[in-house]
Parts: structure tokens; C-alpha cells; sequence
């Protein structure tokens, strides 16, 4: 009853919406440092782009870049949707580029202008990565990080323990820099160098196969030719232009005043009305047709919930549940930005999906990382999509104890150990293990690993020796992964409906978001939590830990996990991925 006596009110949305956008004819974007995050995945940019694509009447589409979204993948679905929009005969997207450094030229290359202000300057360089290494600072502080690892790849405890890289490790990370900068570089040379230009070049435009052949050998010149570009590190725009990476140089008025020339009028982009009348109108969709449930799963897998942005399996899994006897509701969309956490909390949200899994079908789509205990949830779904550069893998297990017990008797603090059992100090903060100890728990991890191991291959339909070749906690890109069977196919949100659709045969998907954001009050709960207990007898008994999980809060999430939960394995993504 009420949603008849709203429609008219709804129905209006649409009307003023198409309204702006005939009568405006162009959009003016500007990607800036404060909205930058708008246009990440799953951002209202993102949405607000996926409209304009609909929107026939718009002729031109003005995008100024002072800044990017975070993250690889969300740099490529904010590309991906520029080229959608201007893939539709009549259209033209014009870039002014403020944002000077490759990934900013990446994003905005897929323009048909692309102009910079005279001053300016490109960091033309390449793809790195940084890793911090604490090993030396903390032996020098008297704390022992004896963490273990199942997996040859699996590198997160050596930033703890070792001064530099493993052979591994390094193996690692060069491949993956290498894929990423591969991917941009082949990305641009597309984009600006198009095979329909080069036709122009050709010596013989009747031979399509000799065209081909011309055309590739082409694509290999201008790729070393970018690559050696690079020993320059900065380009000037004089160079931009005579190397033909940018269509000419232009300040701020000038380039407003090119826009307003080329829809000959004065530009009246859309403006907030447009987006206000858009969401009306998303609301009323979501209110009355939504049967599909995309789920946003973001931050490190815990089992409770934090004060920071998290995969908290005591939040999930009753929304599972409720979904999984919700009949509205015909397919689920996980959406998976993860390093991985806890293997505990990742192992009941998978096992959550495969029961869910039994009634209506489960596709996983990875955003910018998706790695370990991310991967581990996505495995358990019947169909995994990733962006090509999205940070997946990472299929191993980490795990150990902080010892401190050197550095509290640098200040005179001494403990000793009184039981009535053998290991009674196993998993204390105050010794490092013992070598008898550090095999025990290996072969504790190892049996998590072979767990971690036995749900991919169930999932991917891998056998177990065949996956332990792109196992032992290595990394891939989202490319890699496709090539490895790891992933269905890359993509992103698009392409994981497509799949659900066909799955749900004869249903028109309308989706739903689902976002788990953490409690206003939850730091404050934690601090009156760590209070109360340390004033009860447990407090007492274990205020050694208290202290650490205190001084420790701000660590990164490995450290104050093992701290808090030594005896708990840990599916989880080095800390490099942040230096990407």
C-alpha cells in the first residue's frame, strides 16, 4: 500500500533526471583529493559513472584528475568505466591531468584529449614496491619476533625477523611489479596508439595478417620505448607531447573554455540535482525489486568486530543465515577487499557460504586485495571474478609469539617458569620457543595449511597436488590468478552479475548492498574492557598481556594478533601491499 502511494513521487526521479541530462549535454567530473575515495570500488562515483553510461543524450564527458582512489583494482574499474562511457558511438571524453604520475596517466590515457598545464611535469617511473624490515631494531630492543610460517612464500613474519627479503620473497614481489607495470604500459600503448591509427601507417593496408603482424611489432617497439623512458624519471610536457602521450598543454581556463567550445554553448555540467534525483530513484529499485545481495566484506578477518573497518565473523554469519532463508532473495554477491586475518573466523564464513551455497548460488568479486584469509572465504564460492591487478594468493599460514622477555630484564624485570606439566610456558610473551616447541607448532600450522589447501581444491575443483604449485603463500595479480585457475575470469562487479545472471535464469537482478561498518562506541567499549579486566583476578593473571595488547594497539594487525591470540593461526597478506 505505501509503495503505491509513493511510485508517483519515485517515478518523478527518473523524469527529472533524464531531464538534466538532455538538457545538459555534458558531465564535468573533477577527481580530487577530498572526493577521491568516492570513486573507489563500490563508491557512489562508481555508481554515479555506471548511470552516465545509460544517459544517451550526453555528448561529452570533461574529467579534471588532481587525485586517485587507493588501490590497483580500483584504478582500473574507475579506467574501466571511463572507457564504457566513451565507447558509445558520439561520445568524447576529454582528461585534464593535474595528478602527474603513472598511474594518473594510466587512468587518464583512455581519453580522446588528454591535455596538462604547461608547468607540469610526468614521473614517468616504474612499478616498486618497499617493504619495511623491524628484525634488527627489535633484536636491538631485546624482543624476539619467533614466528613460523607454512609456506615458502608466506612472508610476512621475516618484515619481523630478518633485515631483507628472502630469495623467495624477492622472486615474489619482482614478478608481481613486473605484471602490474606490464598491464599499465600494454594498457597505454592501446589507448593512445590504436591499431586503427597505425592503419594509416601501414604499408599495405589490403593484408589484414601482414597488418597484424606490422601492428604487434609495433606495440613491442613502443612498449621498450616507454620502458626506457623511464631513465628520464620526470617528462616535461614538451616531451609528453613531441612522444605523442598527451594531445597538447593547456591552463585550467583554457582547458574550461576548450569544453565550452566543443559543445558549442556554454557548458552547464550536471550537477548534484542529478545525483540527488539518481538516488531516489536507486532507493526505490532497491525498496521494491531487490533479489540479489551484494555483500561488502572489507578489512582484515577477524572473529569480533573493531574499531577499524573489519571482516568480523560474529557480524557475518547471522547475516548469512538470514539470507540463506530469505526466498526473495535469488543469488549473493560477495565482495571481498581483504589481506586476510584470522584462519579461525576466514574457515566459519567459508563453511557459512557453502551451506548458503546449497540454495542459491554464491559468486566472489575481489577488489584491490583479496589475499590469504580473503582468498580462503572467495575459494568457497561457486565462481570467483578479480580485477587484473587485484593482490590474491597468498595461500599459506603464519603464526608465532612476541618474546620479551630480554627486554623487560634489560630494566631489571625477571620471570621464571614453576609447573606441574611439561610446556607450561608454550605460548608465554616471555621466552621464545623452544626448538622442540618451534617443530610443535609448525606442525600445527602445517595441519591448518593442509586445511587451507583441502578447502581450495574442494572449491576450484583443483587436486591438491597441482594447487600446491601456486600455493606455498605466493601472490599473484588477478591476471596470473585467471591463468592459474585460481579466478573464473577478471573482472569486476559487472562481470560477477553477468555470471550470476546466468545462473538465476528468467530473474532480472536488482541488487542490494550490505556493508558492515564498525560501532561508533566500539574503541571505547575495547579501552573499558582492557580496564575491567585488568582489576579482576584474570586481569591480574594475565596483566602481562594486557600491558602488550596496550602498547601494541597501533601495531600493525599481525603483531596484535599473534599478542592477543598466539594460539590462533593467521591467514595473512604481508604488510608490502600498503607500499604498492
Amino acid at each position: 500500500m505505501l509503495s503505491t502511494l509513493l511510485y508517483p513521487f519515485f517515478a518523478s526521479a527518473r523524469y527529472w533526471r533524464r531531464r538534466l541530462a538532455i538538457k545538459s549535454r555534458s558531465i564535468s567530473l573533477k577527481i580530487s583529493p577530498e572526493n577521491a575515495e568516492r570513486f573507489g570500488l563500490e563508491g557512489s562515483g562508481q555508481k554515479f559513472l555506471d548511470s552516465l553510461i545509460t544517459e544517451r543524450e550526453l555528448q561529452l564527458m570533461s574529467v579534471e584528475i588532481e587525485a586517485l582512489p587507493s588501490g590497483w583494482a580500483a584504478q582500473q574499474a574507475l579506467r574501466q568505466k571511463l572507457e564504457r562511457w566513451k565507447s558509445v558511438p558520439g561520445r568524447t571524453l576529454f582528461v585534464h591531468l593535474r595528478f602527474p604520475s603513472l598511474r594518473g596517466y594510466w587512468v587518464g590515457s583512455i581519453a580522446d584529449s588528454l591535455w596538462m598545464e604547461p608547468c607540469s611535469s610526468l614521473f614517468w617511473v616504474g612499478v616498486g614496491v618497499s617493504p619495511f624490515f623491524y628484525g634488527a631494531l627489535l633484536e636491538r630492543l631485546g624482543v624476539q619476533a619467533d614466528l613460523v610460517a607454512a609456506g615458502s612464500f608466506k612472508s610476512f613474519g621475516e618484515s619481523y625477523t630478518r633485515s631483507a627479503p628472502t630469495q623467495e620473497n624477492r622472486l615474489q614481489l619482482k614478478e608481481l611489479v613486473g605484471s602490474l607495470q606490464s598491464q599499465v604500459l600494454e594498457q597505454i600503448v592501446d589507448a593512445r596508439f590504436k591499431e586503427i591509427d597505425f592503419k594509416q601507417l601501414s604499408t599495405d593496408q589490403n593484408e589484414d595478417s601482414q597488418h597484424k603482424r606490422e601492428f604487434s611489432s609495433f606495440k613491442q617497439q613502443k612498449l621498450a620505448h616507454l620502458n626506457s623512458l623511464m631513465k628520464k624519471g620526470a617528462l616535461s610536457v614538451e616531451e609528453l607531447e613531441e612522444e605523442g602521450l598527451i594531445d597538447g598543454v593547456l591552463y585550467r581556463d583554457q582547458y574550461e573554455q576548450e569544453v565550452r567550445t566543443f559543445v558549442n554553448r556554454d557548458s552547464k555540467p550536471l550537477t548534484q540535482r542529478y545525483d540527488f534525483w539518481l538516488g531516489i530513484e536507486r532507493l526505490w529499485k532497491q525498496w521494491t525489486r531487490s533479489n540479489v545481495v551484494v555483500i561488502s566484506l572489507k578489512g582484515p578477518v577477524v572473529e569480533q568486530p573493531q574499531s577499524k573497518s573489519s571482516i568480523a565473523s560474529a557480524q557475518i554469519l547471522p547475516v548469512l543465515r538470514r539470507i540463506e532463508k530469505d526466498s526473495s532473495i535469488k543469488g549473493v554477491i560477495v565482495s571481498i577487499d581483504s589481506p586476510g586475518g584470522s584462519a579461525i573466523a576466514s574457515d566459519q564464513i567459508a563453511r557459512a557460504i557453502q551451506i548458503l551455497r546449497r540454495k542459491k548460488p554464491v559468486i566472489a568479486v575481489m577488489g584491490n586485495v583479496a589475499a590469504s584469509g580473503g582468498y580462503y572465504i572467495a575459494a568457497s564460492c561457486d565462481a570467483i571474478y578479480a580485477h587484473a591487478n587485484t593482490v590474491t594468493g597468498s595461500i599459506g599460514v603464519v603464526g608465532g609469539k612476541l618474546s620479551l622477555g630480554q627486554a623487560l630484564g634489560r630494566i631489571g624485570v625477571h620471570s621464571e617458569v614453576i609447573s606441574a606439566g611439561n610446556n607450561a610456558d608454550f605460548l608465554s610473551p616471555l621466552r621464545p620457543f623452544s626448538d622442540k616447541q618451534r617443530e610443535q607448532f609448525r606442525g600445527f600450522l602445517y595441519r591448518t595449511y593442509d586445511r587451507f589447501l583441502h578447502v581450495v581444491s574442494s572449491g576450484r575443483k583443483i587436486p591438491v597436488a597441482q594447487l600446491e604449485k601456486v600455493a606455498q603463500g605466493r601472490v599473484w595479480t588477478g591476471e596470473q590468478a585467471y591463468k592459474h585457475g585460481l579466478v573464473d575470469g577478471v573482472g569486476g562487479l559487472k562481470e560477477a552479475l553477468k555470471a550470476l545472471s546466468q545462473r538465476i535464469k528468467g530473474t532480472k537482478l536488482a541488487p542490494v548492498w550490505i556493508d558492515f561498518k564498525p560501532h561508533p562506541f566500539e574503541r571505547v567499549r575495547n579501552v573499558l574492557g582492557s580496564v575491567g579486566m585488568s582489576s579482576s583476578r584474570e586481569g591480574i593473571r594475565s596483566s602481562d598481556n594486557i600491558l602488550l595488547r596496550e602498547l601494541l594497539r597501533e601495531a600493525p594487525l599481525l603483531i596484535r594478533l599473534v599478542v592477543e591470540n598466539p594460539q590462533k593461526p593467521l591467514l595473512l597478506l604481508s604488510d608490502w601491499e600498503d607500499c604498492l
